[in-house]
């Protein structure tokens, strides 16, 4: 994950998520996306909210990111591979 500030009260933080599928215990996709995210101090009760930031919105369009991703060996079966 990474910040950017933007002013003192206004920060960009970029989440790189992993979504993987599944269909009857095999994995059948999986997608990497990075979303620009962005962050505000909000003046809210502390009790609730402690550090007082809120997701404001994206701050720009998800991005699906490619990269070489390693899917798990498809099991053995038998004796003999």
């Amino acid at each position: 994950m990474r910040t950017v500030t933007n002013s003192i009260d206004d920060w960009t933080v970029t989440l790189d998520i992993s979504a993987d599928e599944y269909y009857g215990g095999q994995l059948v996709k999986r997608a990497l996306a990075r979303y620009p995210l962005h962050v505000v101090r909000m003046d809210v009760d502390p009790e609730t909210n402690p550090f007082g930031l809120a997701w404001d919105c994206y701050n720009g369009a998800p991005q699906r990111i490619e990269g070489n991703v390693e899917t798990p060996a498809a099991p053995s079966k038998g004796v003999f591979k």
